[in-house]
Parts: structure tokens; sequence; C-alpha cells
């Protein structure tokens, strides 16, 4: 299920007991496995809480999430945390899901003594760099009027920065006289919610302003210092576990996530660094985290004047965001860009995504639009959205306006692959077009995107070598999303026995339709086999996980 990028980060935590850490990946992949599983039992009501295999599953995740959390909350300089986070995170998620199928739902958010588990595994997924997971974790987070107005919006400052909407943050803010007159406890309690969440607020601010870059805050630090004191009596220390432990969790994220803030990506050459500063800016309201792998290309030259790029990372791994500060750059330094696309509906929908992110331009100068477009108004269009028989068109009409290209991009550049050149006229018109902009315009940059090639590194020095300048590969097996790949299997003996039943049934019938004799005696087996690793690559048995669940009569379709 964990990509082989995930695999080595969930390796690198420490040694808890005895857990292998060396097969921890396919373990925790044995376990959501084994979710679907009791789901289906829950309904049919044949779970049996005595397996050994679920009392094992539960043990693990418990050991995991407690003992890792408190390794993190407790070496707040790990130099390890990422992986302690992600994996403390993961394992809370799948004790919550166990005990979700279980019939055990907790409803408590923000306590004296606890923080549940939706608010820990938010923040957690962020430390462990693992945003798209906190953002799914933030829309399963519900508040409730039953708690007080400010932790209401304590909570829903959590959210918005698990889904990177800071501006619900900023345009919100946390205010004393929102606290309620209560018992002095909680009031108490409500003082220290609301310092927590001006952190949060401070956080977002600084995520968000390139021109209000502080030093990190101390109203965590004075919530943890105020959330424990020393006792008079035995010496006993009193303590505000909830606040604390939250305020913790906090600090450990407040020290560095402005490292992967996309507001703190440096201005290129030859850009202008007002125009750079304010597009961030923007941008970062709705998208304020770097992911890996955006960190890696950007910590490159890739967004340089003079560098060509092939990008073949697998769908859902952001390679729009990478595109779009590519554009940004382009646009920035005063030059044009040409966005190459297969389809005219894939047209539409990156029109729809630019004229947001580059309001500034005026909408009607942002997109080349219709079958027939009057070539005299181009001069004036920043981007030009098309298709490469299109920009054959216009190669052909007015190959001037290329002068003031600086950027190509060419999405779902694999369109570029004719198996069959005879019969495959599109292959040909893309790649003719795209050797005819290499060129008429050889002084512009490619960026060339696909999810479906695996050369990119051959492509990549095909176009250094044309071009006689840089061309990056920037490929990866990593994404944020994970998928567990199963396989349904019946036993041919099952399958051999109800097709005779079946058959004889309609002989002795003549019926197009089985009888409820029929139907209430039919019934089978599936076995979902699971494949523990991300590619089903090995003969080990270890390596895989068998669910059997006999389906009932009224699952199963008949036709004759």
């Amino acid at each position: 299920m964990y990509n082989s990028i995930t695999e080595e980060i969930i390796k690198q935590i420490p040694q808890i007991g005895e857990i292998d850490t060396g097969r921890l990946p396919q373990e925790l992949t044995r376990i959501y496995a084994q979710i679907v599983s009791l789901r289906r039992q829950l309904a049919d009501s044949t779970i049996n809480f005595q397996s050994e295999e679920l009392i094992g599953s539960l043990n693990i995740t418990q050991t995991l999430a407690n003992n890792l959390e408190t390794i993190l909350v407790l070496y707040l300089n790990h130099d390890k945390k990422e992986s302690i986070a992600f994996v403390a995170a993961t394992a809370h998620v799948l004790l919550q899901k166990i005990n979700n199928s279980l019939g055990y739902n907790s409803t408590s958010i923000l306590e004296i003594d606890s923080i549940s588990t939706h608010i820990s595994c938010i923040i957690l997924f962020l430390i462990g760099n693992s945003q798209a997971d906190a953002a799914e974790m933030a829309n399963h987070l519900f508040s409730t009027s039953e708690i007080s107005l400010t932790k209401q919006k304590l909570v829903s400052y959590i959210q918005a920065l698990g889904k990177g909407k800071l501006d619900e943050i900023l345009n919100n803010l946390i205010t004393e006289e929102e606290i309620e007159n209560k018992y002095l406890q909680e009031v108490a309690l409500d003082y220290l919610w609301r310092e927590i969440g001006l952190g949060i607020y401070g956080i977002a601010e600084r995520l968000t302003t390139k021109n209000n870059i502080k030093q990190e805050s101390n109203l965590f630090d004075r919530v943890i210092d105020l959330s424990s004191a020393e006792g008079n009596f035995l010496e006993q220390k009193s303590t505000f576990a909830g606040p604390y432990h939250l305020a913790k969790l906090l600090k450990i994220l407040e020290g560095d996530i402005l490292n992967r803030a996309v507001i703190n990506i440096p201005t290129p050459n030859g850009v202008d660094s007002i125009l750079w500063e304010s597009f961030l800016e923007k941008l970062a309201k709705e998208r304020p985290y770097l992911w890996e792998n955006h960190k890696d290309a950007v910590d490159t030259n890739f967004l340089e004047p003079g560098i060509s790029s092939v990008l073949t990372l697998p769908t859902g791994a952001g390679k729009s965001t990478l595109s779009e500060l590519k554009i940004a750059s382009c646009l920035y330094s005063g030059r044009k860009v040409i966005y190459l696309v297969p389809t005219h509906a894939l047209e539409d929908q990156v029109n729809k995504n630019l004229k947001s992110l580059f309001s500034e331009f005026k909408p009607d100068n942002i997109e080349f639009d219709g079958e027939y477009t009057e070539i005299g108004d181009i001069d004036s269009f920043p981007i030009l959205v098309m298709t490469p028989e299109r920009c054959l068109t216009l190669l052909n009409m007015s190959p001037d306006f290329f002068n003031a290209i600086g950027l190509i991009v060419f999405d779902e550049f694999h369109l570029i692959n004719g198996k069959n050149i005879q019969k495959d006229r599109r292959a040909v018109d893309a790649m003719y077009c795209l050797v005819s902009l290499f060129t008429i315009v050889p002084n512009s940059d490619f960026l060339l995107i696909s999810a479906m090639v695996e050369n990119g590194l051959e492509i990549a020095e095909w176009i250094q070598i044309i071009l006689a300048r840089e061309c990056k590969l920037f490929s990866s097996s990593w994404k944020p999303t994970r998928q567990l790949h199963g396989c349904l299997v019946f036993e041919e003996k099952e399958i051999t026995t109800l097709t005779d039943k079946i058959r004889k049934a309609f002989r002795v019938k003549k019926t197009k339709f089985p009888s409820v004799i029929l139907q209430r005696d039919m019934g089978i087996t599936p076995h979902c086999f699971f494949s523990l690793k991300n590619i089903w690559e090995t003969n080990d048995d270890n390596d895989y996980y068998r669910v059997s669940h006999r389906l009932t009569p009224s699952c199963i379709c008949l036709k004759q």
C-alpha cells in the first residue's frame, strides 16, 4: 500500500518493543486490510472479539500510537521526528478505524485531560510532512455546539490549518470576549485554549505574508508553563493535560513548518520580486505547504530561466503546483506562456485554474478559445492554452508571436507516442508541434508533464541535446495518497457446484428467473487477497493477506 519512499520513512522510527520495523509498512497495510473484513463481520454480527489476530492488531496500533507520540513530545528536536509523527498518526488512524468498526465511538474533542485523536492526528501528519493526510483528517473533524465558543473556534482553526485554508483563520480572530463566564476552572481552560488559538493564528500569518516573518511566538510555551504547576499537598504536580499536550505538538510543528512554506520560495533570477511575493501570498492562502517532491524540485534551480524539465510524477503527486510555479516565474519576468493540452476538456479545466490563480490578468486575455480565433488578438494574451493542432495553425499563421514566448508547457506529453503512426494522426501532429517549437523558439524553456512515461531520463537527455542547455528530470514514486491492492478469488469447485445447481433448476422449471428455493440454496465464499506491498512483486506468503467471508444468497446476482 505504501510506495517505496514512504516505506523507508516508516522504517526509520526508533525501535519499539519487539515490533519489526523492517516489516512495519507491511504490518500496517495488513491492519488496513483487516479493517475491511471487520466492517463486514460487524454487519453480520460474526466478530470474534477474542481473536488473537484482532487483539494483536489492537496491541500494535496502541503501542505505536502511544509510544511514538510520547517520544515526539519528550524529544522536541528528534532527528527522526517526521517519521515518528507520521507513523504515530497512522497508528492512531488505524486504532480509530478498528474501534469504529467494533462500534466504539468517542465524541470528546478538547478536554481538560485529553485531546481527541482527530486533533492530534491532524498535527502529527503536518509534522510528518503528510499534508494530504492532515487534510483528510480535518475533513472528518466535527465540532459541536455543546462545547464552549472558544473551543469551537480553536477546532475550526485546527481544521483550517490541516486543510491549508488559512484565510479561514486570518478572517476570524479568536477574541477574549468569546470566553464565557462559567466555573473558574472552565474559564481558566478557555484562556489556555484561546492562547493556543492565537498561536495558530500566528502560524497562519507567517505562512501567508512574506513581510510578516517573525521569530516563533512564545504562546505555546506559555500554555505549557501555565498548564503545569507544582502543588503544596504531597508535592503533587497539577496538570491540565489536554492544553499541555496540544501546545507541545503545536510547538514542534511551529518549529519547522516554515521550512516547507510556499511563501518562502526564493525569487528566481530575472523575476519581479514584488509580483513574485504577491503571487506567493495569494497561493499560500489556499495551498500554503510544499509537498516533499515540490520542495526537492524548488531546492534545485527548476524555477530559474533557462532550465527545462521533464516531470514524470504519479497522478495526484502535485505536478500542477510545480507547473504553476514555473508559469509564474515566466510571466513575472515579462515573458509569455504556451500551455499545450491533448483535449478541449482539459483545455477548459486548465483555463479555469489559471484564471483563478493569475486573476490580475484580464480573464479574456488568458485563453485561446474556440475553433476559430482572430489571430490579431493574440498579442495581448499572456498565456495561450491550446491543443497541439491549434498550435500548429498558429505557428503557420503568426510565427512572429512566438518571439515573446518564454515557456512551453506540454501536459500529458505521452501523446507524442503513437504506436501506429499510420493511423494515429494526433500523435504525429503532437510530435511535429513539439519539434517545430524546438526550432522556432529554441530559447524558450520547455516543461513536459506526464504520469504515464517510464523513460523520462531518455526524454530529458534528448531535449538537452536539442536545446544545448540543461533539462532536468523530476521522477518519483511518491504520492500523497495510498491504495490497498486486492484480488477477489473464488474456488473453482464452488463455482462449478453453483453452475450445476442453476442449470439443473432451469432445465426442470424452464424459466428465465431463479426460484426462491434456488436463491436460498445459493452461497459462495470469496477470498480476497491483499498485497501488503505497493507492487505485486514477491512470492513470499508473508507479503499477502487473505480475507474470506461467506456471501449470503441475497448478495449474489443470478443470471441464466
